[in-house]
């Protein structure tokens, strides 16, 4: 089961990764890896007492948790844009992927920080 430390350094990773896609040929792929910096930092905050075994437990978990109520319609739909890039062949523009990093990526983020205490 990874540790804390682990999903922080992973969300850190995906976040600038999905930065640097954003101006990119492969735009849908910020928006997949926008959303495993999303899923990372959920993680990080459950770790290390649960460590979810799959998408549908962690999105229950992320409903149903009140750390998380503040952010479940954000990663709701981070996780549903996702779905569009990778299953639906949906494109992307760069202005969309920014808005969905400015607009569902970063409120997750601004919430989960001071729990968590990362810098990135």
């Amino acid at each position: 089961m990874p540790s804390r430390q682990q999903h922080l350094a992973n969300a850190e990773r995906n976040q600038r990764l999905a930065i640097a896609l954003q101006s990119g040929p492969h735009i849908e792929w910020s928006v997949t890896v926008l959303f495993y910096a999303a899923l990372h930092l959920v993680e990080a905050t459950l770790a290390p007492a649960v460590h979810s075994p799959h998408h549908n437990a962690r999105n229950q978990t992320v409903q149903s948790d009140p750390r998380f109520h503040p952010i479940y319609l954000h990663y709701r739909e981070l996780y549903y844009r996702s779905l569009d890039a990778r299953y639906d062949c949906v494109v992307f523009s760069t202005v969309q992927a920014q808005h969905l990093s400015v607009t569902r990526y970063e409120p997750i983020k601004r919430h989960l920080q001071p729990l968590l205490r990362f810098t990135f």
